[in-house]
């Protein structure tokens, strides 16, 4: 027999922003802590006109505080009478002013409707849908009690924007600053608005922080909810980004590798591009700094989706290789909306042109692509394929000699933050190329470092000595960058800030350069080897604060210690 619940959640999850299951007489979770449990006297749990009327106002508050431009809203002061049905529908126009609030819906009514109304002729027959003239109708979906109540704290809208584009936004910009602080962004508003909102608080966040992962299981089940009721939007794929990239930083597999796949899908759904700000479901962009937004977008897809595949060895969601693309333009050029320095290089443009934060990002992730497909084909060096992995190396090092200057300029501390995961993602493209070569006996491939009982030729041998010789200097290189990095974190004017500053893209190369150090202490015992791997251990230690994926790095870099192997 189901047990009995309450209406409403009890007074103290409420008050604490907690999952309630809303169990009589008292909730699992006042039980399992022993606290009072009390619930509010109401017997009805649909909210009342008053209810709907002081929530609406606080909505137009906070759209208004996210707005540089008041007067977007001016006339914006009268509103429909809120609605629990998610089956009313408008036709997606960019132009269209905002007439009426969101409705404000319970998270019980959001997820007993499980019927959309995109059109399947878009997937079924797409010929049709082009012949026939369908177009996507954007549903208006309700927004989630229990999302409201968690934005409508005091000021926590503003904290949010205010803290994401302080940290997040710095390493990888693909949300638009400008166009959130002129209102545009708002302008959307509604279910869209809440869900990147809740998707920036969640991003954000340090582990101990969503340690019960309300606001993450809040954010994964509105964004289902929205994509399960038919809408379809660059800012639900924003959105789904953050998320990822939340589950990236903390380890959350195979979660991460799944939404991570998802918001692949989600591009080419929405069929933007790194080369094209035209989409086939989205509205014509009308200024360049949207048609900039969505190719940022569709480079934080990419990213996330060759990042993530370096340590698993397993193939794209993206599986065209980048031939005539446009890299990001000046971060502060497009966090300005300065077209005078709107400038897009080529992802064929050559390596040596300095480039800003997140365009450099960009260029090491295509490395990191280049490098995989060059792992793929094995130890069996043909003469094209040695020709390959040369050139690859070479470019990666042009690539890093030009940008290791600005990584260490302790005068910039904004610019080494911005410029220090590029420059750690370029040489994770290093160790994925050359470091199944650095052995003395020919490994199989795939084999998880099983020795074969073929000999080395004389090329294999000579590729040998360059792959050791580069894998070493590259982990001495992340050594001594992140060096510069814990500097700054413990003696900066603002050590809590910069950790805010800190991408886990980086994370990748410290622990081949740490596994690096564990192994060539391993075979001749030097000391100058320990110092190092004591350094990037605290390092790890001191990231694991704002990343949980840190921590998980380090404990498995410690199976490649000598103590470890002497254990077994």
């Amino acid at each position: 027999m189901a047990a009995e619940r309450a209406d409403r959640t009890c007074k103290a999850c409420k008050g604490k922003k907690r999952r309630c299951d809303k169990e009589l007489p008292q909730c699992g979770l006042c039980r399992r802590v022993g606290r009072l449990c009390e619930y509010d006297d109401a017997a009805d749990s649909t909210p009342t006109v008053e209810d709907f009327a002081a929530m609406q106002t606080k909505i137009h508050d906070l759209e208004e505080r996210l707005s540089s431009h008041q007067s977007v809203f001016r006339n914006q002061t009268s509103y429909s009478s809120p609605s629990v049905s998610s089956q009313s529908y408008s036709h997606v126009d960019p132009a269209a002013s905002l007439t009426c609030a969101p409705p404000i819906v319970d998270r019980t009514s959001v997820e007993s409707d499980m019927s959309s109304n995109f059109p399947a002729s878009a997937f079924l027959d797409l010929d049709l849908f082009r012949w026939a003239g369908h177009s996507v109708l954007k549903p208006n979906v309700g927004i989630p009690m229990d999302v409201l109540e968690l934005l409508n704290q005091g000021n926590i809208v503003m904290d949010i924007s205010a803290q994401y584009f302080d940290t997040v936004h710095s390493w990888i910009p693909f949300i638009s600053k400008k166009r959130m602080e002129m209102g545009i962004s708002v302008q959307s508003g509604g279910a869209e608005l809440a869900l990147i909102l809740l998707a920036m608080k969640l991003v954000i966040s340090r582990p101990e922080d969503v340690a019960d992962e309300s606001v993450y299981s809040l954010a994964k089940g509105f964004l289902n909810s929205l994509e399960t009721s038919g809408l379809v939007s660059l800012m639900c794929l924003q959105a789904s980004i953050l998320i990822a990239l939340y589950e990236y930083g903390h380890s959350i597999y195979p979660a991460a590798w799944m939404t991570v796949g998802n918001c692949a899908r989600y591009a080419e759904l929405l069929g933007i591009s790194s080369s094209s700000g035209s989409s086939s479901l989205l509205s014509p962009p009308r200024t360049w700094t949207e048609v900039e937004e969505r190719r940022r977008t569709w480079w934080a897809v990419y990213v996330l989706d060759r990042l993530i595949s370096c340590g698993s060895k397993r193939s794209c969601a993206f599986s065209q290789t980048l031939e005539k693309g446009k890299l990001p333009v000046d971060d502060d050029a497009w966090d300005s909306g300065d077209v005078a320095r709107a400038v897009n290089h080529s992802t064929s443009a050559n390596p040596v042109i300095h480039q800003s934060g997140f365009a450099m990002l960009c260029q090491a992730a295509i490395f990191t692509e280049r490098a995989q497909a060059s792992a793929r084909k094995g130890q069996s060096l043909s003469p094209e394929h040695l020709k390959e992995i040369t050139d690859l190396s070479s470019e990666i090092l042009t690539f890093l000699e030009l940008n290791d200057q600005s990584s260490n300029d302790s005068r910039q501390t904004e610019l080494s933050f911005r410029n220090l995961t590029p420059c750690c993602v370029a040489r994770s493209a290093l160790f994925i190329c050359l470091e199944e070569f650095t052995c003395p006996e020919k490994i199989e491939r795939n084999s998880g470092y099983s020795m074969s009982s073929e000999t080395k030729e004389q090329s294999e041998i000579d590729l040998q000595a360059y792959s050791m010789q580069v894998v070493r200097q590259a982990s001495l290189d992340i050594c001594d960058l992140v060096s510069h990095l814990l500097d700054s974190l413990i003696e900066g004017a603002h050590p809590s800030a910069n950790l805010g500053k800190i991408s886990p893209f980086l994370l990748d190369g410290v622990y081949c350069a740490l596994s690096t150090f564990h192994w060539l202490y391993g075979e001749h015992g030097d000391d100058t080897y320990l110092t190092k791997i004591s350094t990037m251990e605290t390092v790890l230690n001191q990231i694991g604060v704002r990343w949980w994926s840190a921590k998980r790095y380090s404990q498995l870099s410690k199976i490649y210690s000598i103590s470890s192997r002497m254990v077994q």
